[in-house]
């Protein structure tokens, strides 16, 4: 299996500048959106554009940046954390940070409420069984599991293993994603394990920002 012949429209690709950076690539906003843009031909669930690094004002730029790189293969695009933004971006969902969700969850339940009735789906990441069951009470769409396999995203974090995504499935109703050192090569073990797919980072974009 490889990147070119597999479809991934159970996988969230998300993307990393810090990735782009490591393989030497000059920044820019312009350049970055376009090779993010080249994703919709590996045909994704979604793009979630999280970018821990850009200004308020830089990310914004890069999203509509890359909405308008997207737009004609109808590849989603969501919002990740900037939940502020959504009403001046053209959004089709939005991830939280665990912290984030729970916040909104407990203190702006309306939020929440106004993102439902527009049907825009709401995730947020898990890290216990304890996580899971409390933002599926609280209302989140769907949510990432991990981390379950050791990542070079987040290298020395212990990897949680199969038993643990599975643990997860049997307990919530909503989709799980596993997430944490996904490889195309474990698309079927995440789908024997009760997931809805998966979500890569270093290994859904590494393709496209080879050297040449």
């Amino acid at each position: 299996m490889n990147l070119e012949s597999h479809a991934f429209s159970d996988f969230f690709a998300i993307s990393n500048q810090s990735l782009w950076e490591s393989y030497d690539h000059p920044f820019s906003l312009p350049e970055y959106a376009r090779q993010l843009g080249k994703l919709a031909f590996l045909h994704p669930k979604a793009l979630i554009l999280r970018e821990k690094n850009l200004s308020n004002a830089q990310y914004e730029t890069l999203f509509r940046m890359v909405y308008n790189e997207l737009h004609a293969s109808h590849t989603p695009l969501y919002l990740h954390a900037h939940y502020e933004l959504l009403e001046d971006l053209p959004a089709d969902g939005l991830h939280l940070p665990l912290e984030t969700f729970l916040y909104l969850a407990e203190n702006r339940a309306d939020f929440l409420e106004s993102c439902h009735k527009k049907d825009l789906p709401v995730g947020t990441s898990i890290h216990s069984i304890t996580d899971a069951k409390r933002v599926e009470t609280l209302g989140a769409d769907y949510c990432f599991a991990g981390t379950i396999w050791e990542s070079q995203c987040k290298p020395g974090k212990a990897a949680a293993g199969l038993s643990f995504l599975s643990e997860v499935c049997e307990t919530v109703k909503i989709p799980v994603y596993a997430i944490g050192g996904v490889t195309p090569q474990k698309h079927d073990a995440i789908l024997s394990a009760g997931a809805a797919g998966g979500c890569m980072m270093s290994g859904f974009l590494q393709k496209l920002y080879e050297k040449p």
